[in-house]
């Protein structure tokens, strides 16, 4: 903005000019002011909005950093009980390559010995597993039985809808599935829940 001078340039000034520039030089001061105001009020304002900026970019990583951190202990948690799970199962899985090396109607018949002693308080049991084990499962059962030894009645049926890693026990009152897969979904179901209770204690 112009400067205007300070006092009129020609030597003889009427009042009326005098007034008139008396006003100039105050609408020139006050313009001055306002613009300096204007200046310092919009500076104020762009501070205020780069610290905003700063406190917000700085609040928006601190929760980046939180959620990254989250996500990599969510994902920690979840290939640990994968990897445990997998533990399980490979336990399992070598179990049952051992069970697999014995003679199935030997294990057969230590599964249902083992149903029986829990059931030997029944009036009597009916045996069903694979037709092509009955005959052995049987001897080797009389053998090896608390309870046909005490005189519980039991009786071994071959039923041609089981395989030969399968056994079930019937009594009046109840049915035992007995059979190698299903023991060993009960050995599966044990460790996890062991493995779940060790974790929670540890916390």
């Amino acid at each position: 903005m112009m400067d205007m001078p300070r006092a009129p340039i020609s030597r003889i000034v009427s009042a009326r000019d005098t007034v008139l520039w008396t006003d100039a030089q105050e609408m020139l001061e006050a313009a001055r002011k306002e613009a300096a105001a204007i200046r310092s009020a919009a500076q104020a304002a762009f501070d205020e909005s780069k610290a905003e900026g700063y406190r917000l970019g700085l609040h928006e990583g601190e929760q980046d950093a939180a959620i990254l951190v989250a996500e990599t202990v969510t994902k920690l948690d979840r290939d640990l009980a994968a990897l445990q799970e997998q533990v399980v199962d490979l336990s399992l899985s070598v179990v049952e390559q051992l069970i697999g090396e014995i003679d199935n109607p030997a294990v057969i018949a230590r599964l249902a010995a083992n149903a029986i002693e829990l059931l030997r308080h029944e009036r009597s049991l009916t045996i069903y597993v694979a037709p092509e084990l009955e005959r052995d499962v049987g001897k080797l059962l009389h053998d090896i039985s608390a309870g046909l030894e005490k005189g519980l009645p039991v009786r071994i049926s071959g039923d041609p809808r089981l395989d030969k890693k399968s056994c079930l026990i019937v009594s009046p009152n109840a049915v035992v599935n007995a059979g190698l897969d299903a023991q060993l979904s009960i050995i599966r179901q044990a460790l996890i829940a062991a493995r779940d209770e060790a974790e929670f204690g540890a916390l």
